[in-house]
């Protein structure tokens, strides 16, 4: 049976914020420098743009920064910031083809290259175009082997496209070069695991990444999920329980103890668990797991 589970690479919210420092993509540029003549008032721009699309107008943002790409069309930096505020602004296509046409243009070995390829692998990922994310992530990896960003998209793409074996690689080669890289440690954790081996290992990534990242309860969740892995179960309850004290409006949250409680046997108590995870607004996965697992517990009795 697959379980979902709140790491980091499916956690909508955590993966944003993890994707965009690992890209750049959502990043705020920092402050330009003021405007020399001959040159685009960068600083009054982005100020305008901003603007707008603080107000949810990204059209007419977008409209805006292209006026001026086509007013200095040799200026590298605003095609680039123009194909970022595309992304956030969710218009996809916009970026993958203001990329593209910014890469046509310039060294193709380039680090700037590298960097626009490994930006169009994250928009492919978020259009959940898997494979040509990896294309594109495969090629910003022959430009920048040696780029944590770079790295950390790629091993999240592989792990989310299910090229389990490949991620754990690229986790391994990212912690090779940011070994205080909390999100690899965790994910790495949950993906040994998973897939049943290195156990001591996996908790021992699990913790660090928990003393890393002490903020982010998920990461509680993975070393509950690497105890109920192990089928030390009544710490893997103690985790899950203590996850859903802090946060009992997570579904997730409950079917992780409710699982932990069938693994103890306690049919009762898993039941309530599993009966609280469908009552709290679950995905869709979670929801047809949780009730299946209710299913399987009410048929062979209480």
């Amino acid at each position: 049976m697959t379980h979902s589970h709140s790491r980091f690479r499916i956690a909508p919210a955590l993966a944003g914020i993890f994707f965009a420092l690992a890209s750049g993509l959502c990043a705020q540029a920092p402050a330009p420098a003021p405007a020399q003549a001959g040159e685009p008032d960068v600083r009054t721009l982005m100020a305008q743009v901003e603007a707008l699309a603080g107000k949810g107008q990204w059209d007419e943002a977008l409209r805006v920064m292209q006026d001026e790409v086509d007013r200095y069309p040799g200026n590298v930096a605003l095609r680039s910031g123009l194909g970022n505020m595309a992304v956030r602004g969710e218009r996809y296509g916009r970026a993958l083809a203001v990329y593209q046409e910014l890469l046509d243009k310039i060294d193709k070995d380039s680090k700037l290259a590298g960097d626009l390829h490994a930006r169009m692998g994250e928009v492919y990922r978020r259009l959940g175009d898997l494979e040509s994310a990896l294309h594109s992530l495969r090629r910003a990896v022959e430009i920048l082997p040696d780029s944590p960003g770079v790295l950390a998209t790629m091993a999240l793409v592989l792990d989310v496209s299910g090229r389990r074996q490949e991620a754990a690689r690229e986790y391994r080669e990212l912690l090779r070069i940011d070994p205080n890289n909390g999100v690899a440690m965790n994910n790495l954790a949950y993906r040994l695991a998973e897939d049943g081996v290195e156990f001591e290992e996996a908790l021992t990534l699990a913790k660090r990444a928990r003393e890393l990242m002490p903020q982010l309860i998920e990461v509680d969740d993975t070393i509950g999920w690497v105890y109920l892995k192990m089928k030390q179960t009544e710490k893997a309850i103690e985790s899950f329980r203590g996850l859903v004290e802090k946060r009992p409006e997570s579904a997730e949250f409950h079917y992780h103890l409710g699982m932990a409680l069938v693994q103890k046997g306690d049919k009762v108590a898993a039941a309530q668990q599993l009966e609280l995870a469908m009552q709290k607004h679950p995905s869709k996965a979670i929801a047809e797991q949780a009730a299946r697992l209710l299913q399987s517990i009410s048929g062979a009795g209480r």
